[in-house]
C-alpha cells in the first residue's frame, strides 16, 4: 500500500508539473497571437514576428538592396535610387490583411530627399480599378506623416500627424488605428505614449494584393511603383496590438548618433524547486547613471517581490525567494525611467 501511495503521490507531482507546462504554453500562445509580421534586414527580408502564425518572408525588388552601413541594428534596406522602382515585396496573405479591426505599423526610417509623397508600407494596387489599399503609412510633401485606407467606393481617406521629418537621419515613426475608438495614435519616439491622437472612423477593406515596404505598388510591369521612398528603411512591424509595435529593447541615441539597447533576460527558465539552487541571474545592457527596478508579480497581477539596482551591476546574479513562491506561472520586469521589459518565468515543483 506503502508503495502504490508513492506511486501515485510521484504521478501527481508529474501531472501538475505537465499541467503548468502546458498552462505556459498556452499563456504564450494567447500572448503572442496577431496579425502581421516584423521585417528586420539583418535577416535578409524574413518575418520575424512572434505575434503571428505566418512567416511572410519578403524579395528584393530592382536595385533595392541591403546595406549595413551607419545602421539601427546591423542591416537595413537601402532604397536609394530615384526612378528605380525599388521597394521591398511581400506577396498578398490574409495574415497581412485587416478588415474592421485595429492595424497598427511602425519602422524606422532614414530619409535622404522629401520632394514629393514617399510611401513608407503600402498593402494593395493602386494601377487596377478600383485601387485597393487596405492601410498605407506615407510622408506628405509637407513633411509629415499620414496614415491611409481606402474604401469601398474607391475612396482614399487619410489622416495626418501634427509633427514632421526629417532628412539625413534615423528616426521612429508609428501610427495605430484603434478602430473601436476611432482615433489614430501617432509616435515619433520609442515611447509607449503616443505623440499625438487624432480621430478618424473609417473601414478598412481586404484585398489580394501585396504589401510594398518603400513604394506605391502597382501591378504594372512598365512602372511597377511610383512615390518611391528615397534613404533607408528597418524594423518594420504591423500588427493589430499596439504593443507589437515598439521594440523590446530601449533605444537610445548616443553621442555619435547610434543606437544602443537595453535588453534584459531571466535564466534558467523555467525553474524547478527541487533543483534550485539559487543561482538564478539576469543580464542586462544598462545606459549609464540610470537606476532599475525588478519585480515580480504572480499571474494575478500581485507584486510579491522588488529590488532596486544601479547602472554599473551590467551582469550580476539576484536570488529570487523561489522555495516561498508557489509553482506556477510569474511575471518578471524590468523598470527604468523610459520603459518597462516584461518575461514570463515559469517555477515547477
Amino acid at each position: 500500500m506503502g508503495a502504490l501511495s508513492i506511486v501515485l503521490n510521484n504521478w501527481r507531482i508529474d501531472m501538475v508539473r505537465y499541467i503548468y507546462i502546458l498552462s505556459f504554453i498556452f499563456v504564450s500562445v494567447l500572448y503572442t497571437q496577431s496579425k502581421g509580421g516584423f521585417w528586420s534586414f539583418s535577416a535578409n527580408g524574413d518575418d520575424n514576428a512572434d505575434w503571428d502564425s505566418v512567416n511572410n518572408a519578403g524579395t528584393l525588388i530592382n536595385s533595392a538592396h541591403f546595406s549595413s552601413e551607419n545602421g539601427i541594428s546591423g542591416s537595413y534596406l537601402d532604397l536609394e535610387t530615384p526612378g528605380g522602382y525599388d521597394y521591398f515585396l511581400v506577396e498578398d496573405d490574409p495574415d497581412l490583411d485587416f478588415n474592421s479591426e485595429n492595424i497598427g505599423i511602425s519602422l524606422w526610417i532614414y530619409p535622404k530627399i522629401i520632394n514629393n509623397v514617399h510611401f513608407l508600407v503600402t498593402k494593395g494596387d493602386q494601377f487596377i480599378s478600383p485601387k485597393t489599399t487596405n492601410y498605407a503609412l506615407r510622408i506628405q510633401t509637407t513633411k509629415k506623416i499620414e496614415f491611409l485606407i481606402r474604401d469601398a467606393n474607391d475612396q482614399a481617406h487619410y489622416v495626418s500627424s501634427n509633427f514632421t521629418i526629417e532628412t539625413g537621419q534615423w528616426q521612429f515613426i508609428a501610427a495605430y488605428y484603434d478602430y473601436n475608438s476611432q482615433v489614430v495614435h501617432f509616435w515619433n519616439e520609442n515611447t509607449t505614449n503616443p505623440t499625438e491622437s487624432i480621430v478618424f472612423d473609417k473601414v478598412p477593406l481586404m484585398n489580394d494584393d501585396p504589401l510594398a515596404i518603400g513604394a506605391w505598388y502597382r501591378s504594372d510591369t512598365q512602372k511597377p511603383s511610383i512615390k518611391d521612398f528615397e534613404g533607408w528603411i528597418d524594423e518594420v512591424r504591423i500588427s493589430s496590438r499596439q504593443e507589437d509595435l515598439f521594440p523590446n529593447n530601449l533605444r537610445v541615441k548616443d553621442e555619435k548618433g547610434l543606437n544602443k539597447h537595453t535588453n534584459f533576460s531571466i535564466y534558467p527558465n523555467p525553474i524547478s524547486k527541487n533543483t534550485y539552487n539559487a543561482n538564478v541571474s539576469f543580464k542586462v545592457e544598462f545606459l549609464p547613471n540610470e537606476k532599475y527596478k525588478i519585480k515580480i508579480y504572480s499571474i494575478l497581477g500581485k507584486e510579491i517581490y522588488s529590488r532596486t539596482f544601479n547602472a554599473d551591476e551590467k551582469t550580476a546574479p539576484f536570488h529570487l525567494p523561489i522555495k516561498d513562491l508557489k509553482t506556477g506561472m510569474y511575471f518578471v520586469s524590468i523598470i527604468n525611467q523610459h520603459r518597462t521589459q516584461t518575461t514570463k518565468l515559469l517555477i515547477l515543483e
